[in-house]
């Protein structure tokens, strides 16, 4: 089998990734940077985040279930993602 180590902390990635996402689309439309149509255009794409986010995290669940997957593992590394993901990404606007 792959090493489950290395697989969690890809999941957890995702997962991470997906979250900054989705505060990038709210900090811009909190600023009012952008045009009403570019806004409902980012909106969608943070609606399919939001979406395959929880696609994953249904996966995680059944991999704990199946596998022994380390949900704990997986959220930290998310949480660790995201916010480096939206740092990153505040980085950019100041």
């Amino acid at each position: 089998m792959a090493n489950i180590e290395m697989i969690q902390e890809k999941i957890g990635e995702a997962i991470g990734l997906e979250k900054a996402a989705q505060k990038a689309v709210e900090e811009l439309d909190s600023r009012g940077l952008l045009k009403p149509e570019q806004m409902k255009r980012l909106s969608k794409m943070r609606d399919e985040a939001s979406k395959q986010e929880q696609e994953m995290h249904e996966l995680v669940q059944d991999l704990n279930e199946s596998d022994g997957f380390q949900v704990a593992t997986i959220e930290d590394k998310a949480e660790e993602t995201s916010g480096q993901g939206f740092k990153d990404y505040g980085n950019l606007f100041g």
